[in-house]
């Protein structure tokens, strides 16, 4: 998770900025994650950013209401972020 910068006694760490995309990878195939679940993070994997809209486009969700469920349900499993610009909220990979 983390990189070592060794500098004698001031030795410094940083985060791994590659760590957070192999963890999400190997969430996917976590058997906690639905189909539903594992398409909105392949889509993230490749786009970044992700919103409700986009969420019924890719998958067979039919509602607003029904796609802020399934990406709640991988916020409070701590995978996604939640960014609001004005009056849009999107959601991104949270890294570690």
């Amino acid at each position: 998770m983390l990189v070592v910068n060794q500098n004698g006694r001031w030795t410094t760490y940083s985060i791994n900025e590659k760590y957070g995309v192999s963890l999400i990878s190997s969430l996917e195939s976590d058997e906690d994650l639905n189909k539903t679940d594992r398409e909105i993070l392949e889509y993230l994997k490749n786009n970044k950013k992700i919103t409700s809209k986009d969420v019924i486009k890719l998958t067979n969700i039919s509602s607003i209401s029904g796609a802020n469920k399934a990406l709640k349900r991988l916020f409070d499993k701590n995978l996604l972020k939640k960014t609001r610009i004005k009056n849009s909220v999107f959601y991104e990979i949270k890294e570690y």
